[in-house]
């Protein structure tokens, strides 16, 4: 009894066995199977099933007293040794015996609570239906969880952390019966620092056989550097690649190279505390054919002191420092004022941890230019000013950069702050709006009113109309793109902001509300949630909020571009003004006149249609590359060699997916003259997104592999000259939001310059994924094309469009139709006439 996982019912006979004959087991009474708790009580010692899973470090002297009970002379009978012996057999070769052992491994891991045995009342079918029993009939009696007249029960194994398992599974668990055959081939690749190989021996080996070991000088670690010497193949893969194509051969402690089938490789796990090894993890994912250590710490011919000065020089590390570096960068082409704004822009994106510790160790860079500054401006050369003056001036202009993009360093308490800091007491979103000169805007309406069209003038006069005598509406504004929309609205504009009134100005994208004087996105102005549904409001919108008052006292509300957006946006805006208004008349909106761009899709479908495109729009693709193709139709046929500045400027490739958007983008950039440069992203899970108790681990090639819309890829390849545009909105004043597009003038280590299409400025930026907010701009979708108006556009329609609009907004992007061209695939690449258009006209209906 003293291997038994339960004790037996019986009453055992030990007064038969007092001869010399063979020995003879009796028992008397009912034979069943008592089956124990998991765990022993507390101050209980383990006994039977319990044996296998609890204190298993002291497991041969917990049997010896199970077996012994309180007779200790019996117990001094028995033999240690082959009590050993017997449980190392069955260890290795009782199926139960292992099924009770990873119960136990379990524990060890997770802890022996949160468990416990239950049985199930009603059930409709036969539980052993799946299962194998290997006796007839089993019966198990859990004591307190019996309930009178039970007629059907299933035992199941139940967490109490909320997982369930079925009677079948559980069964299948305990007894390691296999769910499935198929196995996927997993080689788990071990690392290590240099001489800091894992040996493994036993306790009473001799030093002398242990340093003899294959593994202390023959590590799978060490092999890849000896297989990266010797194969040109395997200079092509990282360390986590290396098994899909080589196999580990652990009898010769070497490499070859695969003939077939297939592995994946898993590094070791190790956590971030592991100082240098976790470092040396991060550059296993990347660094591709090391013969050495050095070879894995050199980045750009430069060999790096450690593991974690290689990975901050690729910035693959989540920390301040490439801030800091990214100051520095900035310094050495560009004034102090653009530091100061690009350090206002990491503020913006959040994507500083220590703020105040950034601005400190910069402080130099960031005020380099101040006292020469002011010595111009007050035409005194021998002016001087202290240095917390100089602070001072720097800080307030940050400030004043911050409040224009509606955040302020009152977010962030350890920043140091200017002089008179907080005591403005008024609603800065107010004083800002009222903020425009009326000669200025009465001279800016006289100049577009003489050049107003008939059909604008009706329209301008209706909308304002409506404002001047506070009669309110909703009104939808239709047209093509370059047929006036924007002229109406900043003719409006001005004419209400002339008579000191106030004008909101959004759009549903970035790019479109950059084209508005004053313009915001609707989400930012307003508050609107990303996940907006049938019960959402506007966050931050509540009555007497700032933001809530400003609309209040609002007399236009412009929203351009709005077919992109959904129902709910509208709906949630709609719902919120109602209640911060409070009007006695039940109009939408509160009773205000709200403008929608484009609120009118005036095509002849309702749903999903296929439509016939005109032949003279339509581009012939005789056999070449339909990607190589549209580039020519729409950039030139030498646009690689082209010295023509705004090339770039009135021309996009426009797709509806972001895989087809990537091809030809890859396609373009391969095409453009000059060194690459390559830019990786640092990614990690946000601590407060990451479950304690479920405890997992996502490793870092799996985050670099997310491709989500709107997120940077974790590889940004750029050249000098390419187009790229901004994925998000990083300081909307100047000019940078979601959507805009620039030419690449200078790439640095930390830093990408570049030059927007529609300007001259030049803005330095760095942000986060941990990447650059930017991705490159030859092609985009057709969504990211929302508000640009282009002289020349080419559709690539590998696949039809998919969602509300779009074919719609991508015909509206060009100002003529001689500079639309379309190419229409299959599957099969053949070029086709028609297409998909898909239009919803009931966007609207549920505003009333």
């Amino acid at each position: 009894m003293m291997f038994s996982f339960t004790s037996l019912g019986g009453k055992i006979d030990h007064s038969i066995n007092n001869g010399r004959g063979p020995f003879v087991f009796r028992m008397s009474g009912e034979n069943y199977h008592r089956i124990g708790d998991i765990v022993p009580e507390p101050g209980q010692a383990p006994k039977f099933s319990q044996l296998y899973i609890i204190d298993t470090l002291n497991e041969i002297k917990n049997r010896l007293d199970a077996y012994a009970g309180s007779d200790r002379a019996a117990a001094k009978k028995l033999r240690e040794p082959l009590v050993l012996l017997l449980k190392n057999m069955l260890d290795q070769c009782n199926p139960h015996v292992k099924a009770f052992r990873s119960a136990r491994d379990r524990f060890d891991v997770e802890g022996s609570t949160g468990y416990r045995m239950r049985l199930i009342e009603s059930r409709q079918s036969d539980g052993r239906t799946h299962n194998l029993p290997t006796a007839n009939e089993v019966a198990a009696l859990i004591p307190g969880d019996l309930v009178l007249n039970m007629e059907t029960r299933d035992i199941v194994l139940e967490s109490t952390s909320g997982k369930y398992i079925t009677a079948c599974e559980s069964s299948w668990r305990i007894l390691a019966f296999p769910t499935h055959l198929r196995t996927t081939s997993v080689e788990k690749l071990g690392f290590h620092l240099p001489d800091q190989e894992l040996v493994f021996f036993d306790e009473d080996e001799p030093i002398e056989s242990i340093l003899n070991k294959k593994t202390v000088n023959q590590s799978m670690f060490l092999a890849w550097f000896i297989a990266n010497r010797k194969y040109a193949e395997a200079r092509e893969l990282t360390y986590a690649e290396f098994p899909t194509k080589f196999v580990w051969k652990s009898g010769t402690r070497k490499w070859v190279p695969r003939k077939r089938g297939f592995a994946i490789g898993r590094i070791a796990h190790i956590q971030p505390s592991g100082d240098e090894l976790y470092f040396l993890r991060v550059l296993l994912n990347w660094v591709r054919g090391p013969t050495s250590y050095e070879d894995i710490r050199t980045v750009d011919g430069v060999l790096y002191h450690t593991y974690e000065d290689a990975c901050y020089a690729l910035g693959l590390m989540d920390d301040d420092k490439e801030f800091i570096e990214a100051i520095k960068d900035a310094s050495d082409c560009s004034s102090a004022t653009y530091s100061r704004k690009l350090f206002a822009r990491m503020l913006v994106s959040k994507s500083l941890s220590q703020p105040h510790v950034v601005c400190e160790a910069t402080w130099e860079y960031l005020t380099d230019d101040i006292l020469y500054k002011k010595r111009r401006e007050t035409g005194r050369p021998d002016m001087n000013l202290t240095i917390a003056q100089i602070k001072n001036i720097a800080l307030t202009e940050i400030e004043n950069h911050l409040l224009s993009n509606g955040r302020s360093l009152k977010k962030w308490p350890h920043m140091p702050k200017p002089e008179n800091f907080g005591d403005y007491n008024g609603n800065r979103l107010i004083d800002d709006e009222l903020n425009y000169v009326v000669e200025d805007q009465l001279k800016e309406n006289e100049r577009l009113m003489a050049m107003i069209t008939d059909e604008q003038r009706g329209v301008y006069n209706q909308i304002l109309d409506a404002v001047l005598n506070d009669s309110g509406g909703v009104f939808f504004l239709y047209g093509y793109g370059g047929t006036g929309k924007t002229f109406v609205y900043r003719a409006l504009s001005s004419d209400i902001r002339s008579k000191g009134m106030i004008v909101l100005n959004t759009a549903s994208s970035g790019i479109a509300a950059l084209l508005l004087e004053g313009g915001r996105t609707a989400h930012s102005r307003f508050g609107i949630p990303i996940d907006a549904d049938e019960f959402s409001t506007c966050k931050k919108m509540e009555p007497g909020s700032d933001r809530a008052d400003i609309v209040k006292v609002a007399k236009l509300i412009v929203w351009d571009e709005a077919p992109m957006m959904s129902r709910h946006c509208f709906e949630t805006l709609d719902r919120t003004m109602r209640d911060i208004i409070r009007s006695c008349e039940d109009k939408p909106f509160g009773g205000k006149v709200v403008v929608f761009g484009d609120g009118k899709i005036n095509l002849p479908n309702d749903g999903q249609v296929e439509i016939d495109i005109p032949s003279d729009l339509l581009i012939q693709n005789s056999g070449e590359d339909p990607i190589e193709t549209m580039a020519k139709e729409v950039y030139g046929q030498a646009f690689q060699t082209s010295t023509d500045k705004d090339l770039y400027r009135h021309r996009a490739i426009l797709t509806p997916t972001n895989d087809e958007v990537d091809k030809i983008n890859d396609y373009m950039l391969s095409q453009l003259p000059g060194e690459e440069k390559v830019y990786l992203s640092f990614d990690s899970i946000i601590p407060s997104d990451v479950d304690i108790e479920e405890n997992v681990v996502y490793p870092a090639e799996f985050l670099n592999s997310v491709k989500v819309a709107g997120l940077p890829r974790h590889w940004l390849k750029l050249k000098v000259g390419a187009p790229i545009m901004c994925l998000r909105n990083m300081d909307v004043a100047d000019g940078l939001c979601n959507g805009t597009r620039l030419i690449v003038t200078q790439l640095l280590p930390h830093v990408i310059e570049g030059r927007i299409i529609t300007g001259n400025k030049i803005f330095p930026f760095r942000m986060r994924r941990r990447q650059f907010p930017v991705t490159l701009a030859f092609a985009m979708t057709i969504n990211k094309s929302q508000g640009q108006t282009l002289e020349s556009v080419g559709l690539f329609l590998p696949r039809p469009v998919f969602s509300h609009g779009q074919l719609y907004i991508s015909f509206s992007r060009v100002k003529s139709r001689s500079g639309l061209k379309i190419l229409i695939t299959g599957k099969e690449g053949k070029t086709q006439t028609k297409t998909l258009n898909v239009v919803y006209k009931q966007v609207f209906q549920n505003i009333s």
